[in-house]
């Protein structure tokens, strides 16, 4: 009995040898689980990111319009791939960046020089209206110019024409039948050349002429002092007679200075008849005494309504009549009787 107490215990000492040998391993065995279930999370994690990182990689694959087959091993790879399909993406993306602001640019710039050629177009067609304008006033005025040259040369030809007819064919003749009155004697006769006319000037010379037909030389060289004084004279009288006078008034200032008695005596009678017979009145200022006494008795009233104002300036201002005589005509009581 004891034998087998013996051997059981003996046994049991064994069991539970065992079991603690069971028991040893069992904490082994779960701190060996313990750490399998983490190298299971890890895994599991791990698993997670790599299924995370392959869509990743197949989304940018896609982007890039790549086709791969990445596995755990060839990860790096792809990405490097990626990575630099990505660099070229952005290079490309780069180059068509500066070449759209570039081409912004020029559009910008397009568009200025195309509103540029617009104004330019504009402004050229302004230019060629005004051109036609200028062109058609040019050939307006070189029409006017040609009628103008029509015209003057005309005007030219008339003035020569009238001026020729009057100074040789009217004037001259005047002035000579004058200057013949007042200067008998004279053997030179004046008179105008004929006149000379240039698209410039026209040129009109004095000349004697003989009385027997003979030319002379100038008034300055063949008449005296005092027949040169009478040929103006005698100028001026013929031009108040070769016209149809505005007023029919004539002055003269001292106009016997260099004469004779002769041509005083003359000049006297023309202006007598000048007055009495041609209607004109008659102004004549002297300095000297005694010709204003012979003047006024050569000019005094011949006929009913005649008149003769003298006046005398200096001392006889002073007198109540101031010096101005109205002198009318009278009959004469012996021819009247």
């Amino acid at each position: 009995m004891l034998e087998q107490r013996h051997s059981a215990l003996l046994q049991l000492a064994s069991e539970a040898a065992d079991v603690e040998a069971a028991k040893s391993k069992g904490a082994e065995l779960t701190e060996r689980v313990r750490d399998l279930q983490e190298t299971l999370g890890e895994l599991e994690a791990a698993a997670s990111e790599e299924t995370h990182i392959r869509s990743e990689l197949d989304r940018y694959a896609t982007l890039f319009m790549l086709t791969v087959e990445p596995t755990f091993d060839s990860f790096q790879t792809v990405c490097s791939e990626l990575l630099e399909a990505a660099k070229a993406k952005v290079s490309l993306l780069a180059e068509r960046a500066n070449r759209y602001q570039d081409a912004k640019a020029e559009a910008a710039s397009l568009a200025a020089v195309l509103e540029r050629e617009q104004a330019v177009v504009q402004s050229v067609a302004e230019a060629a209206e005004r051109k036609k304008q200028w062109d058609d006033r040019v050939t307006e005025a070189k029409r006017r110019q040609g009628i103008a040259r029509e015209v003057r040369e005309a005007a030219t030809q008339t003035r020569t024409d009238i001026v020729h007819r009057v100074f040789t064919e009217s004037l001259n003749e005047v002035w000579k039948t004058v200057f013949t009155r007042l200067a008998p004697n004279e053997g030179f006769i004046p008179s105008f050349g004929i006149p000379s006319a240039t698209k410039k000037t026209f040129d009109i010379n004095l000349e004697t002429t003989h009385r027997n037909g003979e030319a002379g030389g100038p008034p300055q060289m063949m008449l005296s002092a005092g027949n040169l004084n009478t040929a103006a004279l005698s100028l001026f009288l013929a031009l108040h007679l070769a016209v149809q006078p505005v007023v029919p008034c004539l002055v003269f200032d001292d106009p016997v200075q260099a004469m004779d008695e002769v041509h005083v005596a003359q000049f006297a009678g023309l202006i007598r008849l000048l007055s009495k017979q041609n209607g004109r009145q008659v102004i004549i200022a002297v300095h000297e005494r005694e010709l204003f006494d012979y003047l006024a008795l050569e000019l005094s009233p011949a006929y009913a309504g005649d008149e003769l104002i003298t006046i005398e300036l200096g001392e006889r201002a002073d007198d109540e009549d101031q010096g101005i005589n109205r002198h009318t005509w009278v009959p004469d009581v012996a021819i009247a009787g």
